[in-house]
């Protein structure tokens, strides 16, 4: 589908803006013995079902607090899988904060050869109403999983051709934030990593969190593993990329 122009929005309806009730202070107290009893059952269910090494869970109400870890010795971090997405976007939007980057911009400035390059802006990528095909829903990358760069997830996406043009419907794209990685380090001067690093974790002070590195390597890193893939990991948290990009 070749699209010379962004399109209204076709599809259901978006998500508003978040309007959260006022609540009360959280409790330091402990929860009531029976309600903690049965959080404590829930989570032996949870990690019997999932198969995880570390798993790690907290429930604060004003009523009071639970939580329960378990973890190797050596207590490794656990992946955030596509919740590190969050930090992509805000050194993104930092950057258009800083007049360096327009939410209007379209990709085709800053990465070449995207299907519908000319239409899809920083905002579609951000907000998946971009049309770009997801690589890791292609069926060869689906049988081999492993780490693909960046720029191989962008040629995966591009022979599959855009979805839809940009800003008629919603759907997710990891690929697509493949592509704001690339942004970042065009008009950044530095990769996703070392931006999100200095932009964000060091100046907060945020020492247990960590972005992973690139390819197979995943130091002090929980694996994530499910039940369907028993002792194997489904996917080591390098593999991601900028879909993905922390740990902690």
């Amino acid at each position: 589908m070749r699209c010379a122009a962004r399109v209204p929005y076709t599809g259901p309806p978006l998500r508003g803006p978040l309007v959260l009730p006022a609540t009360s202070a959280a409790s330091d107290a402990a929860l009531p013995a029976p309600t903690a009893k049965r959080l404590d059952a829930a989570f032996d269910r949870i990690q019997s079902a999932t198969a995880a090494q570390a798993i790690s869970v907290a429930v604060v109400t004003a009523n009071g607090s639970w939580s329960s870890e378990r973890a190797p010795a050596d207590r490794p971090a656990l992946y955030w899988a596509s919740a590190g997405k969050t930090f992509i976007a805000v050194v993104i939007l930092q950057l258009v904060e800083e007049k360096r980057l327009s939410l209007d911009a379209v990709i085709e400035d800053f990465v070449p050869g995207v299907p519908n390059g000319r239409a899809i802006t920083i905002r579609d990528l951000l907000q998946h109403t971009n049309g770009v095909y997801s690589a890791n829903e292609d069926a060869t990358a689906r049988k081999a999983p492993r780490w693909r760069s960046a720029a191989d997830s962008v040629a995966i996406a591009a022979r599959h051709g855009a979805m839809f043009c940009p800003g008629a419907a919603w759907r997710y794209s990891n690929t697509g934030y493949d592509l704001l990685g690339m942004v970042i380090e065009k008009v950044d001067g530095r990769d996703y990593r070392s931006a999100i690093e200095s932009r964000i974790l060091r100046p907060l002070g945020l020492t247990t969190l960590k972005v992973p590195g690139s390819g197979d390597a995943a130091d002090g890193i929980a694996p994530p593993i499910t039940a369907q893939t028993g002792a194997g990991p489904a996917i080591k948290p390098g593999w991601a990329g900028a879909a993905g990009p922390i740990a902690g």
